[in-house]
């Protein structure tokens, strides 16, 4: 978080890196404890010059509520509000009092700086305590990967309730816990199975989302960490060929759906993009004969 170098009597107005929201200390906390990703903490939030607090749902909270003291856990919010105030929470020291204005509306959707000023939400927020968590550093392997399956099954959950990005969001976390399993050495082969097929899932899943968002090159980033694992990966295969396909690559498109075809040739989805592809190459091809033939 970055000073605007506003104040506001003795205290700083500071601002967000991602501008979502700005942050004034109404009173300053105590000690050096600050929240973390996994912190356990109680905090009590109203909303400022809108009394109809009942047009946010639970949904757009997330564990948070207002009006009322509630104990949350940073992280585990899976949509804009609920990150919001976990982002808020990590700056705050225990006793804190804050004035908070968003650049989010009611709708929970990101509003602009000039046009959203009326539209903007705006909160008190108390941080009454906090229990910080382990960081991801101390945590021993086999914690790190019961927080990713946590978080790989919780992203799952939420991305066929179609709430697509933050199903994305869940994905990566886990994945970042994955990665920093570093050493082998000290693991069973059970222990590097697991993870080896959690970091497949979750960059398939990865895959499919980026796909929903056109997003190709993700795409194939996401499959070729899962092929690296499992080279003979249908789903990995036919992601990236699909990728492939829309990016007008229609070589490497083939490729991956005839190596798909040869694994499972009863895929009627693989059977028909390779339809598709074919066309496509046949169609490109009499394109650039007539570009030529004058």
């Amino acid at each position: 978080m970055t000073s605007t170098g506003m104040t506001i009597g003795s205290l700083e107005t500071f601002e967000s890196d991602d501008k979502l929201f700005s942050k004034h200390i109404l009173k300053e906390g105590h000690g050096d404890l600050t929240a973390n990703e996994g912190s356990v903490c109680l905090v009590h939030i109203i909303m400022v010059g809108d009394e109809e607090a009942s047009i946010l749902a639970d949904k757009d909270l997330g564990s948070y509520r207002l009006k009322e003291e509630v104990e949350i856990v940073v992280g585990e919010g899976d949509s804009l509000l609920s990150e919001l105030f976990d982002k808020v929470v990590i700056t705050m020291k225990e006793g804190e009092n804050a004035y908070i204005k968003t650049r989010v509306d009611a709708n929970c959707n990101k509003v602009d700086e000039i046009t959203g000023q009326k539209l903007a939400l705006k909160f008190n927020i108390q941080l009454k305590s906090v229990s910080r968590a382990a960081d991801i550093t101390d945590l021993e392997p086999d914690e790190k990967l019961d927080r990713a399956e946590q978080h790989k099954e919780k992203g799952t959950a939420i991305y066929q309730m179609n709430n697509i990005e933050f199903g994305l969001r869940r994905f990566r976390k886990a994945i970042q816990y994955l990665e920093s399993i570093q050493s082998p050495s000290g693991l069973s082969s059970s222990m590097i199975a697991r993870r080896d097929t959690l970091s497949c899932h979750c960059n398939l899943n990865l895959a499919a989302g980026y796909l929903k968002q056109e997003k190709y090159e993700k795409v194939i980033e996401h499959c070729n960490a899962a092929l690296r694992l499992e080279p003979k990966n249908v789903k990995g295969l036919f992601r990236r060929g699909q990728a492939y396909a829309k990016m007008h690559k229609y070589d490497e498109a083939k490729s991956d759906i005839l190596l798909a075809r040869e694994l499972d040739g009863e895929n009627k989805a693989v059977i028909s993009l390779l339809k598709t592809i074919d066309t496509s190459i046949k169609k490109e091809r009499e394109m650039y004969q007539k570009m030529f033939s004058h």
